[in-house]
């Protein structure tokens, strides 16, 4: 049962704008949407605030969106208006930072970020506050130097993923150390039709067991053993050198630049492709 009615007017000039966006009404059942449900733990304020309503929903967002119900707008919508809006606007922020950041690799719709801006100022967020969403309309946006000052693994976190989640057909990645994250928070939301190609020297943690499970359901992933010591990302026809290992970025001040003349890395990572030896 839709909860609409019950939304409060805010809640509803927010949610007439995700929803108007041609095709995320589907996105909202993929995959991606249920990445964001768990990065940001709102099934834990699902889980947590549900009691009153079991009768009619289940008491698990996963669960729910999991459902083939096509409840996803009903699940989208209870969570604007009660997880989100209100008091936890920061949370609210990074939400749809990363809804309409997935979604526009899922979708050749254009996003309107002057009319979003608008409908975030008449539900009360601040100038500051909307200027921290780093919203990209085109891959073309990101970032070209990231400059993390202090320790901030989150935001070193969210600039990676921009990039790394920006591809559209060839990913490489030179990293010395690696463990499992690599795969469980930055690797799982790639298109699946994406070649995915990793030199490293050091498997840490779970990495190994991890990225065999992760290679049976996807034949284009493969790793490589070098000696290696820099850190870089090749996405399609743009890199960036990265000052820490994925694994550790934002831990201590990080930067990640974009490269003026990606050939040099592409040419880097073919030579160390030929010479490594290859374990995935």
């Amino acid at each position: 049962m839709s909860r609409e009615p019950e939304l409060s007017a805010l809640a509803k000039q927010l949610f007439t704008f995700l929803i108007k966006l041609p095709g995320f009404e589907s996105f909202t059942t993929s995959r991606g949407f249920k990445l964001i449900l768990v990065e940001h733990d709102l099934d834990t304020s699902w889980t947590g605030t549900a009691g009153s309503l079991q009768a009619r929903v289940l008491p698990r967002a996963l669960t729910f969106l999991g459902e083939e119900g096509g409840h996803s707008r009903e699940t989208l919508v209870w969570f604007i208006n009660n997880c989100l809006l209100g008091t936890r606007k920061e949370k609210t922020l990074a939400f749809l930072d990363d809804v309409l950041g997935r979604f526009r690799h899922v979708t050749s719709s254009p996003i309107d970020l002057k009319e979003l801006k608008g409908v975030l100022r008449l539900c009360g967020y601040t100038p500051a506050q909307i200027s921290s969403m780093r919203l990209f309309s085109s891959a073309a946006e990101i970032s070209k130097e990231t400059i993390i000052t202090d320790v901030r693994p989150y935001q070193a976190y969210k600039q990676l993923g921009r990039i790394i989640s920006s591809c559209q057909n060839e990913l490489k990645i030179i990293d010395p150390w690696i463990d499992e994250e690599l795969i469980t928070l930055y690797l799982e939301s790639i298109p699946a039709s994406v070649s995915i190609r990793i030199v490293t020297k050091n498997l840490s943690g779970k990495f190994e067991l991890v990225a065999k499970k992760f290679k049976q359901q996807r034949k284009t992933f493969e790793v490589r053993l070098a000696d290696i010591h820099d850190r870089y990302i090749i996405v399609d026809d743009r890199a960036w050198i990265v000052g820490q290992s994925i694994k550790d970025a934002g831990k201590k001040p990080l930067a990640i630049i974009e490269l003026s003349e990606p050939s040099k890395a592409r040419n880097l990572f073919s030579k160390l492709w030929s010479q490594g030896k290859q374990i995935l």
